[in-house]
C-alpha cells in the first residue's frame, strides 16, 4: 500500500491525529463503520464525542479492498467479504493482538513476514560475518528454498494443530533469521538513526509530514492523476504503472483522505524529489515547504533515542524486575551497537561509512537551501533580486533541461555506446597462425 516503511507510516499517523475537523473525522469513521465493523471501531476508540483518527497500514488496504469490491472491480465469488476483511486486519499484530481463528486470516498473518524476512536477509547477508550467522545450515540455501521449507513446514504443523499459530515451530527458523540480520537492517550509532540499505529514517519521517501538511493546506496543488508503482489487479506484467485518479471529483472522498492517499502512492525517492521540488518553489516564489533545519532532525533524533531506551528499559524490567536509569540504558545499548559493528564484514563497515557520510551530506544541502530560503525572503521584504533559480536547481542536483538540439545528440550517443557493446562488433583476439 506504501513504500516508505513503518517511519512513513508514524508520519501519517501523526498527521492524521491532528486533524480536528468534525465533519472529516465523522465522515471518515462512518467509512470505516462500513468497513470494520462498529465492534472493531469501539476497540480503536473511534466511538464518542472526542474522537482522533488513527493511520495502520492494515487498515488502508483493508479500506482500499472494501472500496474495489464495491465498485466491482474484484469479485470475490464464493469468499465472503467481511471475512477477507478481518484477514487484512490481522496482518497486523497490534491491531489484532490474539491470533485470528479463522484460517484465511492466519494465512494472510503470516505470509507477508515469511516474504519479507527472507528477502531483507538475503539483501544484508553480505555485510554480517558467517560465523555470526547461527543457523547456517538454513540460512545458506537459496531464498526459494528457504520459503518453500518453512511453508511446508507449516503446512505439516498446521494439519496437526488445525490452525497456524503465531507461536508454530515451523517459524522458529524465520524468527533466528531476523535476530542474525537485524542489526544489520536497522542500526543506531551516536544518536543517529539510519539503515544500510536505504535512506536515513528521521530524515524521511519529517519530509513525510511536511508533504503531508504542505498538501492538505493546498489540496488544489495534487496532481489529478498520477502513478503508484503497485501492479495493477488483472495486470500481465510487474512493469505496469497502476495509474491512480483523483478521488476526490469522482467519489465521496475526504480532503484528509485525498492527501493520504496521494501521499501513499510515493516511495522514499519520489517524496524526497517532491520536497526538493517544493523547497526551491519556496526560495523562488515564496510558497512551498519550508527546508528541513538541524533543529528539526535533531528533535527526532532525540524522540527516536528516547523511544529505544524506554523499550530497553521495559525489556529488561520484564526480564530481571531490576529497575535501571536512563544512562544504565544507555551504557547497554551503546555496548549492544559497539558489538555489532564487531560483527560487521569489511564490505558492511564500508557500506555504515557510506550511509552516515550520504546522510551528513543531505543534512548539509538542507542547511544551505535554508540559507538561501532566508535570503530569498529577505530579498523579496527589500524588493532586492531573489535567488536565480539555476543556483537552488543546482544545489538540489536537477539537471538543467536540454535544449531539442541537445537531446537529439545525447541520444544519438546513447545508441553509439549501445551498439559499441554489442559482441559481435569486437575485435576478435587472434591467438596464432595455427588457428588462422
Amino acid at each position: 500500500m506504501h513504500h516508505f516503511g513503518h517511519a512513513g507510516e508514524n508520519s501519517i499517523n501523526q498527521f492524521m491525529q491532528g486533524i480536528n475537523d468534525k465533519e472529516q473525522i465523522n465522515q471518515i469513521i462512518k467509512k470505516r463503520i462500513k468497513c470494520f465493523g462498529k465492534e472493531y471501531e469501539e476497540a480503536q476508540g473511534h466511538m464518542g464525542e472526542e474522537v482522533t483518527l488513527s493511520f495502520e497500514h492494515n487498515e488502508q488496504s483493508a479500506l482500499a479492498f472494501y472500496e474495489l469490491v464495491n465498485n466491482g472491480e474484484i469479485n470475490l465469488d464464493r469468499i465472503d467479504l467481511n471475512r477477507m476483511i478481518y484477514a487484512i486486519l490481522s496482518h497486523s499484530t497490534t491491531r489484532v493482538v490474539e491470533c485470528p481463528k479463522d484460517l484465511i486470516a492466519q494465512t494472510v498473518r503470516h505470509t507477508d513476514k515469511i516474504e519479507y524476512r527472507n528477502k531483507d536477509f538475503d539483501e544484508v547477508v553480505s555485510y554480517i560475518k558467517p560465523e555470526k550467522i547461527r543457523n547456517r545450515g538454513y540460512a545458506d540455501k537459496p531464498s526459494e528454498e528457504r520459503i518453500d521449507k518453512i511453508q511446508k513446514d507449516i503446512v505439516r504443523e498446521a494439519i496437526q494443530k488445525g490452525k497456524i499459530d503465531d507461536n508454530m515451530e515451523a517459524l522458529e527458523e524465520l524468527k533466528q533469521l531476523r535476530k542474525d540480520y537485524e542489526a544489520a537492517i536497522y542500526f543506531l550509532e551516536e544518536g543517529r538513526k539510519g539503515l544500510l540499505t536505504s535512506e536515513n529514517i528521521e530524515r524521511n519521517k519529517i519530509i513525510i509530514i511536511k508533504l503531508l501538511e504542505y498538501y492538505y493546506a493546498n489540496p488544489d496543488d495534487i496532481s489529478t492523476k498520477y502513478y503508484s508503482p503497485v501492479t495493477p489487479i488483472n495486470s500481465q506484467t510487474e512493469q505496469d504503472l497502476h495509474s491512480i485518479y483523483d478521488t476526490l471529483r469522482s467519489r465521496d472522498c475526504t480532503r484528509v483522505e485525498k492527501v493520504v492517499n496521494f501521499i501513499l502512492s510515493m516511495d522514499n525517492k519520489a517524496a524526497e524529489k517532491q520536497y526538493l521540488r517544493l523547497v526551491k518553489q519556496r526560495i523562488i516564489t515564496g510558497q512551498g515547504i519550508e527546508p528541513i533545519t538541524a533543529e528539526e532532525t535533531q528533535a527526532m533524533r532525540n524522540e527516536q533515542e528516547q523511544e529505544r531506551i524506554e523499550k530497553w528499559r521495559a525489556k529488561e524490567l520484564q526480564k530481571s524486575n531490576q529497575p535501571h536509569t536512563r544512562q544504565e540504558i544507555k551504557n547497554m545499548l551503546r555496548a549492544k551497537d559497539s558489538k555489532f559493528i564487531e560483527d560487521l564484514t569489511p564490505e558492511g563497515r564500508k557500506v555504515m561509512e557510506q550511509t552516515a557520510k550520504k546522510v551528513e551530506e543531505k543534512a548539509q544541502i538542507d542547511n544551505l537551501l535554508y540559507e538561501q530560503m532566508e535570503q530569498a525572503d529577505l530579498a523579496r521584504k527589500y524588493n532586492r533580486k531573489t535567488i536565480q533559480p539555476e543556483i537552488v536547481s543546482e544545489m538540489i542536483g536537477e539537471k538543467p533541461k536540454l535544449s531539442e538540439e541537445e537531446r537529439r545528440k545525447q541520444a544519438a550517443l546513447e545508441v553509439k555506446e549501445k551498439w559499441k557493446k554489442q559482441p559481435f562488433l569486437q575485435t576478435r583476439e587472434i591467438k596464432g597462425n595455427s588457428e588462422r
